[in-house]
């Protein structure tokens, strides 16, 4: 359905500043003013905002072009250059950009965008999407490996603090399957009862977009986290950021530069996961706290009974086509579903096994 033309909104006679800017800088204002985004997707924007630009740049010959230059017929062949160079997810997310910014410079009058948001991407070639996962094997000893530090001497880890800080962190990440933000920035605050009988304990989760999910924590996770937490009272005391920075500890068992506000930074959690996945003999290129995410919704959805419509709340994710990528389905999986659980006795595979048999007496 085509969008109708807005008038041009003025003050006092003249077009609005981001209608009168370049076509950058009513990207960058767009991106950095109206995008009501966390930080990370604010920059993410902003970074195709610019490489759209650039290209712009080339296409017109225009050192600063204007938001009216961009056409219907520039932004297909954006979509085609992408297509050809970038991953399938990759054009999804720049394609849905550059469409919310182009609805933005319509609003105020800019452009036209009626004829760039009818434009279709090619589905040729695309194959179906797959997240990098960890199979049921390799993430317990992930688990295992994790557990196995508590039992290390100070050789072997940091602290003994820092080792079941660390164990929480990795099964909040593959058992809960977290984003590396929310495990970085949740507090303590965060843990409570949501029923009245108060067995299960839930976890209220601050997502993408300033979304707040309730999560129910996983027994296994909960006797970590309850671990952790008794630790982090003795060191620390106040509550505040659940996975604080702890530095140092001194001879005495004390860690003075241990604040209760201080959040892990992203490469300093990489550098807390990688080591451990890499211990569990995780390949180098999957040692990363993202795998661990997708590992969670993976395997979640090869449990019996459980809802695609689940994963999603439980994700965070806001667009169900954004969870179907861990819908995997594998042979067995589709013996299972078609013949039924155990080995299929069939009338063909009774056949065949039976002339195997006849074969080998033959040979013999």
């Amino acid at each position: 359905m085509a969008l109708t033309n807005p008038p041009i909104h003025r003050a006092g006679g003249a077009r609005t500043p981001a209608a009168a800017d370049s076509f950058g800088a009513a990207a960058d204002r767009y991106a950095r003013l109206m995008l009501r985004k966390s930080a990370q997707t604010q920059a993410t924007y902003l970074s195709t905002y610019r490489r759209f630009t650039g290209w712009l740049i080339e296409q017109t010959g225009q050192p600063d072009p204007s938001p009216s230059m961009l056409s219907a017929d520039l932004v297909a062949a954006y979509i085609t250059k992408l297509e050809i160079e970038k991953a399938p997810a990759t054009v999804k997310k720049e394609r849905a950009a550059i469409n919310r910014l182009a609805k933005y410079l319509h609003t105020i009058g800019a452009i036209d965008a009626t004829e760039i948001l009818m434009i279709e991407g090619s589905r040729t070639g695309l194959k179906p999407q797959r997240r990098e996962a960890l199979d049921d094997a390799t993430w317990r000893r992930v688990k295992d490996a994790a557990r196995a530090r508590l039992a290390q001497g100070p050789q072997g880890r940091s602290s003994r603090a820092a080792a079941l800080r660390d164990l929480a962190i990795i099964l909040m990440l593959g058992d809960m399957g977290l984003r590396s933000e929310e495990v970085r920035t949740v507090h303590t605050s965060s843990i409570g009862p949501k029923r009245s009988d108060g067995l299960t304990p839930w976890l209220t989760v601050h997502g993408k977009g300033d979304k707040t999910r309730e999560l129910p924590i996983p027994t296994e996770v909960a006797d970590a986290l309850l671990d952790w937490l008794t630790v982090r009272q003795q060191i620390i005391g106040s509550d505040g950021i659940l996975f604080a920075r702890l530095g140092r500890e001194r001879r005495d068992g004390t860690f003075p530069d241990a604040q209760p506000d201080a959040a892990l930074s992203s490469a300093a959690l990489r550098e807390i996961v990688a080591p451990i996945m890499l211990a569990a003999g995780v390949p180098a290129q999957l040692a990363h706290p993202h795998v661990l995410r997708h590992t969670y919704g993976t395997l979640f959805m090869r449990r019996p009974h459980t809802k695609i419509e689940q994963l999603q709340t439980l994700m965070g994710h806001s667009d169900i086509s954004t969870t179907s990528v861990y819908l995997h389905h594998t042979a067995q999986d589709l013996e299972a579903a078609v013949i039924g659980p155990g080995p299929a006795y069939t009338t063909l595979t009774n056949d065949a096994a039976r002339r195997r048999d006849r074969t080998r007496r033959r040979a013999l």
